[in-house]
């Protein structure tokens, strides 16, 4: 069941949400227009430009990649998007429409997000999980039967007896999907012993907190990940998300003003239970874990929350403060070997963390649902929808939104993670801290490294112990609205080492920053794209391999559908290849303009080989311009004279006598 958004609430919960503004909420966002087919002509003719067999060969070709290693956790999406970038647009627009529908309902994101890692799991497909624990919920004194069941003391069945029954009956539900959330958790470490579950435990710290794993760890993690049961996770972690959307939805409506207040507050070996139904703002504290908290109402502030095994909070009006830098590791919405669901109804909230929050999974999941208001976002790394050996995820369904981070954020992926950012909704901005430099890139130290935006990374291991782990999947969907991007080396749909990151926009006239392997690139082994539904936008990268380029065995690609955009890009750009890489730019409709620094771009590879077999692999960079728009297209720079780009011609890279085999470059600008 979907938690809805505030619109289509009941009546009486819709009084209680829309006494906080609600902007962007009267109507959906408008559909971007369709994205070019697999089969468009189209590909054909780029195929025939570049001497290839077919357009089945616009791809990094399966044979090839094995020539070089691979590694037992690539993702199917990896395979999917690598070998055959035609399906790129398609796919990415089906992933970004299917996201964007599942902003208001943590079950359908949790879902969605174990989906990408290769984790099938689809709680609803032959009917409602939760409905013998409904059934339970709904008897009387259900509330004090399942904290007592959960190893409360025989007192917490007189507590519970003081809360409404309006109230009662979604936290026991809550409660009881959490005792088969530990079940499912249960089942997913089964193979592990004592003395391993607590070396992952320090490891996943360690992980989570700076990614300084020990390297005789690495080892262990391996071998653990491929032990560690992922789809028991997923079933018990849809399942408890699915819980705490129903009950976000029956709490909105339970919380009518004027209602007597009350306060329930129990501790179970699980962690404390507490609902607060006195509507004033409260400072909750909070020591040790948290299995249940319940808000009703107020401008209330929070500290880090979370649970060994499991933690929910819900919170259902106010402008709320939620503040777990201090915690350093961890707080809110911070899945680690377990699982922790954040879900704020209405109000303008602020949210803060150090490392690891904000929607992060690591051997588990986080997931942070904020239904409502202008929002602020801020955290350093693992924040804000990353996801390592598990899920994280960010769901915001209304607002004009704030998001800053520094680095592994916004849409992350680690090996077999997921980290998924969706933005229904709202003229927003997304910033990888890029002005204080934390994190200097190896690139240029002058840059933060981001990997922010959708954005993916494993562990590159060919220089040290040969244990190199693939990475995962890192996801930022957002919807309507005027955004903005920031970010630094790495970024804005970018992956690295069998990674695959993404970053969709679905409309609106947005604005797109960055340094180094930003804009729909990728390099060793990867896949990075940014796909742009419409809107006249502006994509800026100032230094290297950006806005379509794929470096070393990957695929870049960058797509726009539609507005008049105007690209400023540097050397080895906009459709550029390098090291055997794949790089296109796609811009499907309207009057562009494209102004790049120099170097090889618009069309142009550099296999940078001069010997053995990389010099006969493929290097490719491809640009399609195909707007019709003839004599509207502009093209500056040195490099769009070389190679005699301009409004409805078509070139190809020439070479000389030296030029490796492979190396191919071509554009179309469709008359």
């Amino acid at each position: 069941m979907r938690f809805l958004a505030p619109r289509a609430l009941a009546p009486l919960a819709v009084a209680v949400l829309l006494a906080v503004p609600v902007p962007g909420l009267a109507a959906d966002p408008p559909a971007p227009p369709p994205a070019i087919e697999p089969d468009d002509p189209i590909f054909a003719r780029a195929a025939a430009a570049l001497r290839l067999e077919g357009p089945a060969r616009l791809g990094i070709q399966a044979d090839d990649l094995a020539l070089f290693g691979g590694d037992r956790f690539r993702l199917p999406l990896f395979d999917a998007l690598a070998h055959d970038v035609r399906r790129a647009p398609t796919y990415v627009a089906a992933f970004r429409d299917q996201a964007l529908a599942a902003a208001t309902s943590p079950g359908d994101a949790a879902s969605f997000a174990f989906g990408r890692v290769g984790v099938s799991v689809r709680r609803t497909l032959s009917g409602d999980p939760l409905a013998d624990l409904a059934a339970k919920a709904s008897a009387p004194e259900a509330l004090g039967a399942a904290l007592v069941a959960l190893g409360a003391d025989a007192a917490a069945r007189e507590k519970a007896a003081r809360v409404p029954p309006e109230v009662a009956r979604p936290c026991a539900l809550v409660l009881l999907a959490a005792a088969r959330f530990r079940d499912w958790r249960e089942r997913a470490l089964a193979a592990l012993t004592a003395d391993e579950r607590a070396r992952l435990e320090a490891a996943t710290l360690a992980l989570a907190r700076d990614g300084g794993v020990a390297e005789r760890d690495w080892a262990f993690l391996e071998d653990v990940a491929a032990r560690v049961d992922l789809g028991a996770l997923a079933a018990g972690t849809e399942d408890l998300a699915r819980a705490a959307e129903r009950a976000a939805r029956d709490l909105a409506a339970a919380a009518q003003p004027g209602a007597a207040p009350f306060e329930l507050e129990v501790a179970t070996p699980l962690g404390l239970v507490r609902v607060d139904g006195t509507r004033k703002a409260t400072a909750h504290a909070i020591q040790g874990d948290c299995l249940l908290l319940v808000d009703l109402g107020g401008d209330d502030t929070y500290p880090a929350v979370g649970g060994t095994v499991a933690s929910i909070l819900i919170d259902v009006a106010g402008d709320d403060r939620y503040d777990a830098s201090a915690a350093g590791v961890g707080g809110i919405a911070a899945g680690r070997l377990g699982a922790s669901i954040v879900v704020d109804v209405a109000g303008k909230d602020s949210y803060r963390a150090g490392s690891f929050g904000l929607g992060a999974g690591c051997f588990g999941a986080g997931i942070l649902c904020d239904l409502a208001g202008d929002d602020v976002y801020e955290g350093d790394r693992h924040v804000q929808g990353a996801g390592l050996f598990g899920a994280g995820v960010l769901l915001d369904a209304a607002g004009n939104d704030r998001y800053r981070a520094f680095t592994q954020a916004q849409g992350y992926g680690f090996t077999l993670g997921c980290g998924l950012l969706v933005d229904r909704e709202g003229d927003d901005v997304y910033v990888a801290d890029d002005a204080t430099i934390r994190h200097p890139a190896p690139q240029t130290a002058e840059h933060n490294v981001s990997f922010a935006q959708g954005a993916a990374f494993g562990r590159r291991a060919d220089l040290s112990d040969g244990r190199s782990l693939a990475g995962g999947a890192g996801l930022l969907f957002d919807g309507a609205g005027d955004d903005r991007y920031s970010c630094g080396v790495f970024g804005q749909g970018c992956g690295y080492w069998y990674g695959v990151g993404i970053l969709a926009d679905a409309g609106g006239a947005d604005e797109y920053a960055g340094v180094w392997y930003v804009q729909g690139s990728a390099a060793h082994f990867a896949v990075g794209v940014l796909h742009d539904g419409a809107g006249a936008d502006r994509y800026r990268a100032t230094m290297n391999a950006s806005q379509g380029c794929g470096h070393d065995l990957s695929v870049g690609l960058l797509y726009d559908g539609a507005g008049d955009d105007r690209y400023e890009a540097p050397s080895l750009s906009l459709g550029a290849g390098s090291a055997n890489g794949l790089g296109v730019l796609l811009d499907r409709a309207g009057a562009d303009r494209y102004v790049i620094a120099g170097g090889p771009g618009l069309g142009g590879a550099s296999a940078g080989a001069s010997a053995g077999l990389r010099r006969h692999l493929k290097t490719i960079g491809l640009f399609l311009d195909l707007g019709k728009a003839k004599d509207r297209d502009v093209y500056e720079g040195k490099t769009a004279t070389e190679r005699g780009a301009g409004p409805g011609k078509e070139w190809t890279q020439k070479g000389t006598a030296e030029t490796p085999p492979g190396e191919r470059g071509a554009g179309i600008d469709e008359k």
